[in-house]
């Protein structure tokens, strides 16, 4: 979640308008006359805390919405008399499902101002969404609350308090969807990496994101960019995943699979990465979205050109950082590696070797076998995929449980075994396709 912003600049006419029209109710609302009122513009996603409690037994897309609901942080509202709250309402069914699951809502707001109660505070403020045309025709929605001006620093506190509750989930803007919400894991300790890739990628971010100094010092771009690709299923979303837990980083990325996404979103992507920065700018199966095959097929409508000058930074990307993924390299589009800069750091992520393969398992069973038995383990796996280790350790898990035992070395062997023929492999890698943020969230 980002921090909290409240924009000082002059209010826009809209802003204004809405006061005007509301002024009697906005002043028995707030017990105030206009002169001791504020319009204060937060860059936080009030309104969909709102919709947790308006629609509370309404499937919600919004994580947001939903956790706002479950924390109880908003108390009750209120819209103006003889003014209904305005929603839009369509159906989503979540990516990779198949249709006989539920279908989900996502919501917009309209136009109707609401008071709202935080709990704990003495005092409601008055809720509006509105959208703004910025330059290039571009909307901004915009979440204004108008308060009390001696109610500003209760209602920042109380909203600083929640957000700090919530860290549990962290936020990636979406420039063309819903923000997707994800559990930050515990740093990178958790991740078996090769000490090519950790000095690579691991070490090269955290040293990048503690020397902004002397990038300015030397007069360089104070920017980054990483491409990671292999085979599917070998660790290039956890990285992802390790990047965008980063304390202070501000993860963005945006959905290439709809037909409407232009060379606008990815501009909006890049602004808003910059304003936010520290932030990553997420771009997974690159790939598969400017590949030069012939008869390669791209829903999106963004040119390869504008891509090229964003990973260039024709606009400000001071405190950027570019992570992308693909599982084909040479299937990108030239253009896009030709250039020295891009990308600072091009890594390979391949099937894990023996020694890899053995540290998986052995922090996996908490030194509860042998080495001997670590060994067989890792000669017998050969060929797996980070995702196939994964799947045999639960396969063992699965076999220990119904003996109703801590999972065993014995337990490991046999997984295993079961994977490695042909038709074991076969079916392992149907059943667990590797999904990265843009659907399910798990790691790839």
């Amino acid at each position: 979640m980002d921090p909290i912003t409240i924009r000082h600049e002059p209010p826009d006419s809209r802003i204004l308008a809405l006061a005007a029209e509301y002024r009697e109710w906005l002043e028995a609302v707030l017990g105030c006359a206009p002169g001791e009122m504020a319009a204060a513009e937060f860059d936080l996603p009030i309104d969909r805390w709102v919709l947790g409690r308006l629609l509370p037994d309404v499937d919600l897309m919004d994580e947001a919405a939903a956790a706002a609901g479950e924390a109880g942080l908003v108390e009750r509202i209120e819209p103006p008399p003889q003014h209904p709250p305005l929603l839009r309402l369509s159906p989503e069914l979540p990516c990779g499902h198949p249709q006989s699951l539920r279908w989900s809502w996502k919501v917009r707001w309209g136009a109707t101002p609401v008071a709202v109660w935080i709990r704990g505070l003495e005092r409601p403020f008055v809720l509006a969404v509105i959208d703004i045309m910025e330059a290039g025709e571009r909307r901004r929605r915009c979440n204004v609350a108008f308060l009390r001006r001696a109610d500003l620093a209760p209602l920042t506190r109380r909203l600083a308090e929640f957000l700090a509750s919530s860290r549990a989930k962290k936020d990636i803007f979406v420039v063309n969807g819903p923000d997707l919400s994800f559990t930050p894991r515990a740093g990178w300790d958790h991740l078996v990496l090769d000490e090519r890739v950790r000095r690579l990628v691991r070490d090269d971010f955290e040293r990048f994101l503690s020397s902004r100094a002397w990038f300015e010092s030397k007069g360089i771009p104070f920017r980054r960019g990483y491409l990671l690709y292999g085979p599917p299923g070998n660790g290039k979303t956890s990285i992802v995943r390790a990047m965008a837990s980063t304390p202070g980083i501000a993860p963005a990325m945006l959905v290439w699979g709809r037909q409407n996404t232009d060379d606008d979103d990815l501009t909006h992507l890049f602004r808003w990465a910059a304003e936010h920065a520290p932030a990553l700018v997420i771009m997974e199966d690159l790939d598969r979205h400017f590949s030069h095959a012939p008869h390669a097929e791209r829903q999106h409508r963004i040119s390869l050109a504008h891509l090229l000058n964003c990973l260039d930074g024709v606009q400000s990307n001071e405190g950027v950082i570019v992570v992308a993924t693909a599982n084909h390299p040479k299937a990108l589009d030239p253009a896009i590696l030709s250039r020295p800069g891009r990308f600072d750091r091009v890594v390979e992520l391949p099937n894990p070797d023996e020694a890899l393969r053995l540290e998986y398992f052995r922090k996996q069973l908490d030194g509860t076998c042998s080495q001997e038995q670590l060994r067989r383990i890792a000669r017998r796996s050969a060929g797996f995929s980070f995702a196939q280790l994964r799947e045999a350790y639960i396969t063992a898990a699965c076999l220990a449980f119904d003996r109703n035992r801590d999972v065993a070395a014995a337990d490991v062997e046999e997984a295993v075994e079961l994977l490695a023929g042909a038709a074991g492999q076969s079916a392992a890698g149907a059943r667990r396709r590797p999904v990265g943020f843009g659907e399910a969230g798990a790691a790839a």
